[in-house]
């Protein structure tokens, strides 16, 4: 590199600069002092691309950023997720509380398959099936139907129910090609479980043959046999018949009627009065 005159930067003197030297102190000769020789540097060219050029506009903060919405939701339910379980567990305990102490009763119905065990025996024998794969045709398919209990003290056998019963009855009420089955003595037979005769036209009920009115599912009379004309029972009250039988002025038949002035169970529960002549005025067939 060839040096170009280099003069003193404090008294203006030429400076020596010696062959061959490109950077390093120098002292110059007139006034002593030492100068630091750098090598030449290329001018450097940098080309800058400004997208924006804010000249005389007034300057104006960039918006802030938001915060993303999901770390919102997050923050508020952290904040809020305990009081709703609380809540939650507050109305649960009151809704089984209440619910508890407001409990529905189901209204009794009518039952449609027998539940004693002596009936569901007769019904087994009488149709040679489970009372499994028993339908309500089956039952309706009976028109009359006896029970009774038997002592045996007479002929020396085993106390026993009998069972008589057919599929078809006469003008009178009497069975026609009636049949019999025996079955062991029990000490009561649920009258609840004959409201799935459906079709019975003469019953006719002897001792120990009453609704248990401990069992509160089913309806404590026999008013869905809307086909009972002939009913007997032993030592009925009158008071009961309107109560037990469907359709009173359609009876054709009625046995075992007591007409005293006693009430009945059922009655003396309401503490009511009978009027015997009233009760009866309903059975306009007789």
């Amino acid at each position: 590199m060839k040096l170009t005159k280099i003069v003193c930067p404090n008294c203006n003197g030429t400076l020596d600069i010696p062959e061959g030297m490109k950077e390093g102190f120098v002292s110059c000769k007139f006034c002593n002092t030492k100068i630091y020789l750098e090598p030449h540097k290329p001018d450097i060219t940098q080309n800058i691309h400004i997208d924006k050029v804010n000249y005389n506009t007034p300057y104006t903060a960039p918006p802030k950023k938001e915060s993303p919405k999901y770390l919102l939701g997050i923050l508020l339910a952290v904040l809020f997720l305990p009081s709703i379980i609380i809540f939650l567990s507050l109305s649960r305990l009151f809704y089984k509380s209440s619910d508890s102490s407001t409990s529905i009763v189901a209204s009794p119905s009518y039952c449609t398959t027998p539940e004693d065990s002596t009936v569901i025996s007769f019904v087994e024998q009488a149709f040679n099936k489970p009372v499994s794969e028993l339908t309500p045709e089956d039952y309706a398919s009976i028109q009359y139907l006896d029970i009774q209990k038997k002592s045996g003290k007479s002929d020396n056998t085993a106390e026993q129910w009998v069972f008589s019963y057919a599929d078809s009855v006469d003008e009178a009420g009497n069975a026609l090609e009636k049949k019999t089955i025996s079955l062991p003595s029990t000490d009561s037979i649920d009258e609840s479980s004959l409201q799935a005769f459906t079709g019975l036209v003469s019953l006719n009920l002897g001792e120990n043959i009453s609704f248990s009115y401990d069992n509160t599912n089913y309806k404590q009379d026999l008013k869905n046999l809307n086909n009972l004309k002939y009913y007997a029972e032993h030592a009925i009250y009158a008071g009961d018949l309107s109560r037990i039988l469907p359709h009173p002025e359609e009876i054709l038949g009625l046995s075992g009627v007591n007409f005293s002035n006693v009430l009945s169970l059922y009655f003396s529960q309401e503490n009511s009065e009978i009027n015997i002549e009233k009760i009866m005025s309903e059975f306009t067939s007789l």
